[in-house]
């Protein structure tokens, strides 16, 4: 009788400790489908605290390349310009961007050459970290970069 009742209160045991995770995991789901709510909200409302809209800025990396970056009024778009150390070029292309904290901004882009475009741009230090990759006969290849920005006038070179 004794092994009956100890085997009925491990079950027993086992019901309530299979319960317990479920209201939890129950519990968890709701909280992250909430928290899921909440960031897709924030991205939405994120294009309405980017400081660097608007404004053109030049950026200048430790391997001596200089672009012009001016970003479109809402944010959304950008118009690079190699301007030293690379091949001259230019291109507009569409950001994906959110604020990560105040005046610090996680900015990305894909531009027609199939290149990736990453940048942290930190407005509080007038510094910025660039990471890209690109495709070639050799296979992928990645560079991560860290250089300086400051305001430019829209037609300084």
């Amino acid at each position: 009788m004794i092994a009956n009742v100890s085997n009925t209160l491990k079950k027993i045991t086992a019901a309530i400790a299979l319960m317990t995770v479920a209201v939890a995991t129950t519990a968890q789901t709701k909280s992250a489908s909430s928290n899921v709510e909440k960031n897709n909200q924030q991205k939405v409302n994120t294009m309405n605290n980017i400081s660097y809209r608007g404004k053109v800025y030049l950026v200048r990396l430790d391997n001596g390349v200089v672009f012009r970056n001016t970003y479109s009024a809402d944010g959304t778009k950008m118009r690079y310009e190699v301007l030293e150390g690379m091949p001259v070029s230019t291109e507009e292309v569409t950001l994906m961007a959110t604020e990560v904290s105040q005046g610090l901004h996680f900015v990305s882009w894909v531009e027609k050459s199939g290149t990736t475009v990453s940048h942290v741009l930190d407005l509080n230090t007038n510094t910025l970290k660039a990471f890209w990759t690109w495709q070639d006969a050799n296979g992928r290849h990645s560079e991560l970069h860290i250089g300086t920005i400051e305001l430019a006038p829209a037609t300084a070179k």
